[in-house]
């Protein structure tokens, strides 16, 4: 499952420069420890990292697997510990997202009756669990958007996966899903087809979805959902969407990570279709960032005895330089960065390794 690899010539320079002196960038990173020691350990990969405060929280668990992570666990910054932030009734952790000032976590998988999907919401110190969501057998991913909040789900209903609310979550109502002014017909849970929609994107154009090969527009006039085209480039089969891991708009761009890096531009009101960056390595790449006018890509590649992680910088969406790289045993599969500091959550998927679940450190100033 590979989209037609585009690479411009800017990007090859660029990087291919930034490969000769990359023995002058290598950085050796601090362990800081392992926040979910307890857990097993294929199920401590650190999906996400999130800053808030002077917390770091972190992501765990599997749901595939049915491994809970229990508690939400952050590193305290100024006390160097790490604490829980409360209990939390899904099997995983996978993505926090700042909505709207406050932090959420989406519940990926609830513990108990599937009738309710869950989200999570911090207050002062605790995440708050809100079961409302209507047959939401998984929440995927959410945003606000014009005054409302949505989720993007799995549901073992034959409806469509993105529900809104517009009570702040208290109550949710299915987003119906248009082609040429008709319903579309969404996938029949009831018959086994899988029936999810993985991702949101809240750009500057629009709010936009992922569903069955197609790319949607939020449409506020009828509140729906309408077709805009085709975007075939991932998936596994007709109905298997491949989850965008990371996504984040820089320079009027879209940029969204599958492993593999792709790019698309805002053109009127939809998107460009997607062109692969390839870098020169190959490295897959699981997280981005933006920082202080740069984006910052999380790359990593395996070699003899472990992994070399690399992180990208680039200032125009266009051109990447290697800002540094480091080895070690399992990858880096999150990151985050406060303009001083990097922090990296460590963990090889579908690996028992000892290292999984790692958070590491790593000083770096944004060159002047």
């Amino acid at each position: 499952m590979r989209a037609i690899r585009v690479l411009s010539l800017c990007l090859t320079l660029a990087l291919l420069l930034t490969a000769l002196s990359s023995c002058q960038k290598s950085h050796e990173p601090s362990e800081i420890g392992i926040a979910y020691p307890k857990l097993d350990a294929k199920a401590r990969v650190v999906w996400d990292l999130m800053l808030y405060g002077d917390r770091l929280y972190l992501a765990a668990g599997d749901f595939g697997r049915n491994i809970p992570p229990e508690r939400v666990m952050y590193f305290d910054r100024t006390t160097g510990e790490f604490s829980s932030a409360g209990e939390i009734n899904d099997e995983q952790i996978n993505r926090f997202l700042v909505l709207d000032g406050e932090l959420y976590l989406p519940g990926t998988d609830p513990r108990s009756s599937w009738e309710y999907g869950t989200f999570y919401r911090l207050c002062e110190d605790r995440f708050v669990e809100y079961a409302t969501i209507p047959h939401g057998v998984h929440n995927f991913d959410m945003c606000v958007y014009d005054g409302m909040l949505f989720s993007a789900i799995g549901t073992d209903l034959d409806s469509y996966p993105i529900v809104f609310s517009r009570d702040g979550g208290e109550h949710f109502e299915t987003v119906p899903m248009l082609k040429d002014g008709k319903p579309v017909e969404p996938a029949r849970a009831s018959e086994g087809e899988v029936n999810r929609c993985y991702n949101l994107f809240t750009l500057s154009n629009g709010l936009f979805a992922l569903y069955r090969r197609a790319l949607y527009r939020y449409d506020p006039a009828c509140e729906s959902f309408v077709f805009v085209k085709e975007y075939g480039s991932f998936f596994l089969d007709a109905d298997t969407y491949v989850p965008i891991v990371s996504d984040c708009e820089f320079g009027g761009k879209l940029f969204f990570t599958t492993m593999f890096l792709y790019r698309a531009s805002e053109e009127g009101d939809t998107l460009s279709s997607p062109e692969e960056i390839v870098l020169p390595d190959e490295e897959k790449v699981s997280d981005l960032l933006v920082y202080g006018g740069e984006m910052f890509l999380l790359a990593f590649r395996k070699r003899v005895g472990g992994y070399t992680v690399r992180v990208y910088r680039t200032s125009d969406g266009e051109s990447f330089e290697e800002a540094f790289s480091f080895s070690y045993p399992v990858p880096a599969m999150s990151f985050a960065y406060d303009g001083d500091t990097f922090y990296f959550g460590m963990g090889a998927i579908n690996q028992n390794h000892e290292k999984n679940g790692t958070l590491l450190t790593l000083s770096y100033s944004l060159p002047e």
